[in-house]
């Protein structure tokens, strides 16, 4: 197998705490493995406790292989710092009770890569009464990021949100965009770019996303879908949270 030299590898802080969503199966397997590899604690995130268990076995099968083969930056424990939290995006309480749990037993979270995601080419409605790609890909992880953002915010100085999107020939090469925008050195304090093919020159999201009045639409529209979810000390932190706007690039 082999690190592949599309997949940056650099040691991570052995108290370092990443959550990666969707994490037991395609770009959030490979992502959550790699960034094990190089040392963090990775919280796999996922609704299946079976499917993530079996993922956790092959993880430290294939980092066996690595080890072998001596990948630069590749930790020589005997297994990695990997842990399981059922998390059901599917459902608000699910993903309410995964970030109580999570708080719960960690006071800090440097990265949180929201990987999971779906697509459904007919109708499907959750038990919150949402579409099921929705509520899935948008709303749930909103919630999460809404709820860890101030605990990420007393986590250090270089704490990043990494938001997936498309579909890729492979998941090898997705994971290696999400592991550059995760973990490149040069990316501390830099935000709200869109990047591809794990190249260093980003991409800028599109002028609708940054219209402000298409923000604030939204931003409020959303936590009124979440407002039983949300509290008013989590919503005085989100309003801290600047928006990007059309002045930049």
């Amino acid at each position: 197998m082999g690190t592949s030299k599309s997949i940056p590898m650099v040691s991570q802080p052995r108290d370092k705490i990443v959550v990666v969503t969707g994490a037991n199966t395609g770009v959030g397997y490979e992502t959550a493995k790699f960034i094990a590899m190089m040392g963090a604690h990775v919280v796999l995130a996922c609704r299946s406790e079976e499917k993530a268990r079996d993922a956790m076995r092959r993880m430290n099968e294939e980092f066996q292989t690595e080890k072998q083969l001596r990948a630069d930056n590749v930790i020589t424990d005997d297994e990695l710092d990997i842990e399981f939290m059922k998390l059901d995006l599917a459902s608000l309480k699910s993903t309410k009770a995964f970030i109580d749990n999570f708080k719960a037993k960690h006071k800090k979270l440097n990265l949180l890569i929201c990987n999971a995601g779906i697509y459904s080419s007919h109708q499907v409605t959750t038990e919150d009464n949402f579409d099921l790609t929705y509520q899935v890909n948008y709303l749930s992880h909103f919630l999460i990021v809404a709820h860890l953002l101030p605990t990420m915010k007393v986590s250090g100085n270089d704490c990043r949100i990494i938001l997936v999107s498309g579909q890729v020939k492979a998941p090898h090469a997705g994971a290696a965009t999400s592991i550059y925008a995760a973990i490149t050195p040069d990316l501390e304090g830099f935000s709200r770019a869109y990047y591809t093919q794990s190249k260093s020159a980003p991409r800028w999201p599109s002028s609708d996303s940054r219209s402000e009045d298409m923000q604030t639409y939204l931003f409020e529209s959303t936590k009124e879908l979440l407002k039983s979810y949300l509290t008013p000390e989590i919503l005085r932190e989100l309003e801290l949270t600047p928006k990007i706007t059309k002045t930049e690039h």
